[in-house]
């Protein structure tokens, strides 16, 4: 978004910036935190956040929403994406690391299926108006596109570096097994075309 519209200027906040990315100039990435934005009230035209249903629990949903519509202008578009991470075909050894991963969340007061309550969230806060809502399964590897190769290259950061220490004790497995475990996946995923459901919601913040 930031190449195709140069003349706009786009900000990131994350609790711990990526510094070894590489940004278009007129993007600014900074130290934030979803549940208090380091910005003024109505500053931004369009505010999105995606991938935060292993981030934070059901009670910080709202007010991490309430966060985005604060710093949005009246008028102004707010745009959230999830999926689900429940494997849609048979992929036994991927499901077991699923499963795991969603009771060792569950477990810390997350929600990893947040999609089916977003919308109700969404209405409750009744700050919002033009509430859309869209759902689309992708497919992960080659055969879902170049969306399919980005979700399946992110997916193998994921379980092997970021989740691994977490699955390892919760599944009370040696480090071997449990790579070995996500390499077995890994081709079940490339074999049977594996799909997770991506959800979208947009709305528009009320003029008045």
């Amino acid at each position: 978004m930031a190449t195709a519209y140069p003349k706009s200027e786009f900000i990131g906040a994350e609790l711990i910036p990526h510094s070894s990315c590489t940004f278009p100039p007129n993007v600014r990435i900074i130290k934030g935190d979803l549940l208090q934005l380091p910005f003024e009230d109505g500053e931004f035209d369009f505010t999105r956040i995606s991938g935060f249903s292993c981030e934070i629990s059901d009670i910080e949903w709202e007010q991490g929403l309430l966060e985005m519509i604060r710093v949005t202008k009246r008028g102004g578009w707010i745009e959230i994406s999830e999926c689900d991470l429940i494997p849609q075909k048979n992929t036994p050894n991927v499901k077991l690391l699923m499963d795991n991963f969603n009771e060792a969340i569950e477990l810390r007061g997350l929600h990893p299926r947040i999609s089916s309550k977003l919308e109700y969230i969404l209405y409750k806060i009744n700050q919002l108006t033009e509430i859309h809502s869209v759902v689309k399964p992708v497919v992960l590897g080659p055969r879902g596109g170049p969306t399919g190769i980005t979700l399946f290259i992110n997916a193998g950061v994921w379980f092997r570096e970021i989740s691994s220490q977490m699955l390892i004790d919760h599944m009370r497995i040696s480090p071997e097994s449990y790579l070995e475990l996500w390499q077995i996946g890994e081709e079940e995923i490339e074999k049977n075309d594996t799909e997770l459901k991506f959800y979208r919601w947009w709305a528009q913040k009320k003029l008045e």
